[in-house]
């Protein structure tokens, strides 16, 4: 049994979540008013920290017949999409989202907009170690509900801004595996954490002996030339 189940890991392995890719398909007309939107859009995927494949509920209602219950389906319901999005130096991704929440709503009026002036598509794919897709959604009529709070503080030096942002959508689709992501011609592959730790540990441990062998070297000509200096002093008192 031990075999059989590494056997099939070995050939199936498993699917690792630090390998993900958002993208967005679309995004609403009226943004393109504003500058650079194709390329925050084109680069957001560097910036999505963490993402989700949102669940779904089939939504039941019971029947009886006679005495005897029974369930049936009367409609599907999503989980909602949730996103953190890692801040830019330039906070031009928060404009990004400022933006598109100023098309659904004007500031100005109070008005709020027709959903298919604000609404948008975002894909995301699960990634393999060769940076291919296995599996991806579409997300339709996807619009932002929630734009997070950031946090800001003396204490957190050393670490970055973050963003998390909540979409609802109107409907999930499986991306067909012929429409997949498929890394570039030329695009490095994509390392897990797993198979990057080891690697930095291993570089940080040979950094360090060398540095303890340079050291020990050094001291060791010091101690020579004190040494010899020192017997040279003695015997000039003689």
């Amino acid at each position: 049994m031990l075999d059989d189940f590494k056997a099939t890991l070995g050939k199936r392995g498993l699917a690792k979540p630090t390998l993900f890719l958002v993208k967005f398909k679309t995004v609403p007309s009226i943004m393109y008013q504003f500058e650079g939107v194709n390329e925050i859009t084109s680069d957001m995927h560097f910036f999505a920290e963490s993402a989700e494949f949102p669940g779904t509920q089939l939504l039941t209602q019971e029947h009886r017949y006679y005495d005897m219950p029974s369930k049936y389906v009367y409609a599907k319901a999503h989980d909602d999409l949730n996103i953190t999005f890692r801040l830019d130096r330039d906070f031009n991704i928060k404009r990004f989202f400022d933006g598109w929440v100023n098309s659904m709503y004007n500031p100005e009026t109070g008005n709020v907009y027709y959903k298919n002036v604000y609404a948008g598509q975002i894909e995301v794919h699960q990634l393999m170690e060769n940076g291919d897709a296995s599996y991806g959604i579409e997300l339709i009529d996807l619009f932002p509900t929630s734009i997070g709070q950031i946090s800001v503080g003396w204490d957190q030096s050393g670490s970055y801004s973050k963003l998390p942002v909540t979409f609802s959508f109107k409907k999930i689709k499986i991306i067909p595996p012929e429409d997949l992501y498929v890394r570039e011609s030329g695009e490095r592959n994509f390392d897990s954490v797993d198979t990057i730790l080891p690697n930095v540990a291993e570089n940080v441990k040979s950094k360090l002996d060398n540095i303890k062998d340079d050291a020990s070297n050094i001291l060791q000509e010091k101690k020579t030339d004190l040494e010899s200096g020192l017997r040279n002093t003695i015997m000039s008192w003689f």
